[in-house]
């Protein structure tokens, strides 16, 4: 039998985790939208974000992870928050596997066109005049 307090910090901690996926959700939209015309700086920006917010949803759902098993789920609250929650991640996964799949079509674009600009300069590497001796100065007598 659970005790109120654990009841009440189940569902505190699955109230905060919506929040959390919620607060990621939104960021991983934002990066959605500007990943194709996003500069570099602002692409690692997103990435070190990302990871800090990633590393902040797995504490908290260790945390819940250990509430889940060593308590019996009966509150209908609790029920609800662990759905919407579901929900969430759900949505978040959806999107990351999107982005996921947009970021690797600008990868592959990207090294596209660094082969082709490679070839272009050994093209032109060609092209160069060939050395001559003209404009020395010379200090022999003939």
């Amino acid at each position: 039998m659970n005790t109120p307090e654990q009841i009440q910090g189940l569902e505190t901690n699955l109230t905060q985790s919506i929040q959390h996926y919620q607060g990621l959700l939104q960021f991983l939209q934002e990066m959605d939208h500007d990943l194709g015309t996003a500069d570099p700086v602002a692409l690692q920006n997103f990435n070190l974000t990302l990871n800090e917010l990633q590393e902040h949803a797995e504490h908290l759902d260790r945390n819940i992870s250990t509430q889940i098993n060593t308590q019996s789920l009966n509150s209908e609250t609790t029920q609800d928050l662990i759905e919407k929650r579901a929900l969430l991640v759900s949505e978040v996964l959806l999107l990351n596997q999107r982005i996921t799949a947009k970021a690797s079509g600008v990868k592959s674009l990207l090294a596209h066109e660094m082969g082709k600009l490679r070839i272009g300069q050994t093209a032109l590497s060609g092209y160069r005049q060939p050395q001559n001796n003209r404009g020395r100065i010379t200090n022999s007598t003939t």
